[in-house]
């Protein structure tokens, strides 16, 4: 009898925790925005980097925790997060809980045990005005037809991302109620 007990409280924390979303680069983990920088000087460099996407003034910070496909190499090229007509550029990545870095030249081969984080800069006067956002990542080449997928982001206002090992393999992207 404790172990039924024990088991449907595992599921029910599961599903209160949320779950995980596929896309074409892996399985996401969470998906949070802040307007808490976590990477203050990527921040200013990917200003410099995208001139013609400016970055706004005011600021929200898009965080997609994934475990990427095996064999696959991760760049800050390979995705956008598209909100509003708008496809706003990843401009950092970190693999575990390792700082963010924006390096262009250094593309890693994904490791499927571990864990990666994609960065994006946003306009918060369009996002982050709910508890809950829908956003798209984009996977920025071809075929079109399997380059979006659609993410619950979380709103964690000023805290700070979640860390990398701190969430579980049952994920806690959130879920549309």
């Amino acid at each position: 009898m404790k172990t039924k007990t024990f088991l449907l409280l595992l599921f029910a924390a599961a599903a209160l925790c949320g779950g995980t979303a596929e896309f074409r680069g892996g399985r996401i983990l969470c998906a949070e925005l802040s307007r808490k920088s976590p990477a203050p000087a990527v921040t200013e460099k990917a200003a410099a980097r995208y001139p013609e996407l400016p970055l706004p003034a005011d600021r929200i910070y898009a965080c997609v925790t994934f475990k990427g496909h095996d064999g696959r190499k991760l760049s800050i090229h390979d995705y956008g997060l598209e909100c509003f007509g708008r496809v706003y550029p990843c401009v950092a990545f970190r693999k575990n809980g390792g700082a963010f870095t924006d390096s262009v030249h250094d593309a890693p081969r994904i490791d499927p045990r571990a864990r990666y984080a994609l960065l994006f800069i946003l306009d918060s006067k369009f996002v982050g005005l709910n508890k809950i956002e829908e956003l798209n990542i984009k996977a920025l080449f071809p075929p079109e037809k399997i380059s979006r997928s659609r993410v619950l982001f979380k709103n964690l206002e000023e805290g700070a991302f979640t860390a990398p090992d701190a969430i579980s393999e049952s994920g806690q992207v959130a879920e549309k109620k």
